[in-house]
């Protein structure tokens, strides 16, 4: 059996030669190696998402402003820190009383219980965002530093990484922001308000005590009595709650989809480069005394998939809680949607606006849900791909290592 020639190297080959050569099957000295953000900077790509993130308070990170990931800061006396804690402190609160809520409540009907159980959770959710984030922020810049710096030999551009991550972050959270101002004005009988108003007669309608009465803490008023400064802020905890939720799961579907476009790259250049390299008859481009010999392509896509696979783990020890937390709420009130779509209640009977709102609301839902999937299930696929075409490698082109 011929020994394999391993002389030739793509720095042999001269620059008009080098130019025919596809971006994707091009590799670099160990010197200049590049990581998978080599045009695909997921911390570019996500910057947007990150910087409306210390909008509402959940990313306590200094820098944003800037491009470069190393930038990133965190410092706890900062006035961003210190509004993430704020936040934190606020949803313990509301976890809390609901609670507390819950337990008084005693023996009733499941559909009470549900109703009961609903705040819990959904502030439980918003407060597990909140403090994941505030607590293992240095865990999140570790895995940017680890994304950026893991040399991979052969890459391929993502250049509609940021295309999409905006389109996501854009679509879900506008969905969301407006889903939620449409069950903020029921809870707040705005509807009701407005008709009266219009009729020109008068009522003693109070949406605050109405918002308060009937919005995510409908139990409250057993241990606190109706206060308006109580009805404001529970509709800021609302939304820190709401908005906390749609980003641990967008965040997970931007991973997702960044990491399964690397394992996909990976896979069609061993398909197309390696395995079928013989489709390139005119020797031009893959001829084997100018391109990298058989032994070192294999080789190549071995290592860079050895690579991705330690940033897919390093990503599981941070993703893991995010993951089970979100498919836990999602499969939560995906349920609780479908028992009140079967025994609906008297407030959802005859109601345009609220048949519209739990559509919406169930679907928005499902959405998520089935972005994050698709996402996460592609990485496996394309992994198990690449495995099944490693099985290919000619024994000549095997190592040990």
């Amino acid at each position: 059996m011929p020994k394999p020639n391993f002389s030739a190297k793509l720095t042999d080959l001269n620059p008009s030669e080098l130019r025919n050569v596809p971006a994707s099957v091009r590799t670099e000295s160990p010197g200049q190696k590049r990581g998978p953000s080599a045009g695909n900077d997921f911390y570019k790509a996500i910057r947007p998402f990150l910087i409306f993130g210390r909008i509402i308070g959940i990313v306590p990170l200094e820098g944003l402003g800037q491009k470069n990931h190393q930038l990133l800061t965190f410092k706890r006396t900062s006035v961003k820190s210190i509004i993430s804690l704020l936040i934190i402190i606020c949803l313990v609160f509301c976890v809390g009383v609901s609670l507390i809520c819950l337990v008084m409540l005693g023996n009733k009907t499941v559909t009470e219980l549900v109703w009961a159980t609903n705040p819990v959770i959904f502030f439980s959710m918003g407060l597990f965002g909140y403090s994941y984030m505030y607590w293992r922020n240095e865990v999140f810049r570790a895995l940017l530093r680890k994304w950026h710096n893991s040399p991979l030999s052969v890459y391929t551009e993502d250049t509609s990484l940021k295309r999409d991550a905006n389109l996501i972050f854009g679509i879900i959270f506008s969905s969301c922001i407006l889903e939620n101002l449409l069950q903020q004005a029921i809870k707040l009988s705005l509807f009701d308000w407005l008709q009266i108003k219009m009729n020109g007669t008068k009522t003693e309608l109070n949406p605050l005590q109405a918002y308060y009465n009937t919005t995510t803490q409908p139990n409250w008023s057993i241990i606190i009595p109706y206060n308006p400064v109580f009805s404001v802020v529970g509709f800021i905890w609302n939304k820190c709650a709401l908005y906390s939720w749609n980003f641990v799961d967008i965040f997970v579907i931007l991973f997702a989809r960044a990491m399964y476009f690397q394992f996909r790259a990976i896979t069609s250049h061993t398909e197309q480069h390696v395995i079928n390299r013989a489709a390139a008859t005119d020797g031009s481009i893959y001829s084997s005394s100018e391109m990298l010999t058989d032994y070192d392509k294999w080789q190549s896509v071995s290592r860079d998939f050895e690579t991705l696979c330690s940033v897919l783990d390093d990503a599981k020890r941070f993703l893991s809680p995010m993951v089970f937390s979100s498919y836990a709420v999602n499969l939560f009130f995906v349920i609780i949607h479908l028992h009140m779509g079967l025994t609906p209640t008297e407030e959802f009977k005859n109601s345009a606006a609220t048949e519209l709102y739990r559509t919406w609301s169930f679907l928005h839902i499902l959405c998520r849900l089935y972005l994050l999937s698709l996402f996460a299930s592609r990485i496996h696929e394309s992994a198990e791909e690449f495995v099944e075409l490693y099985r290919q490698c000619p024994s000549d082109c095997y190592s040990m290592k």
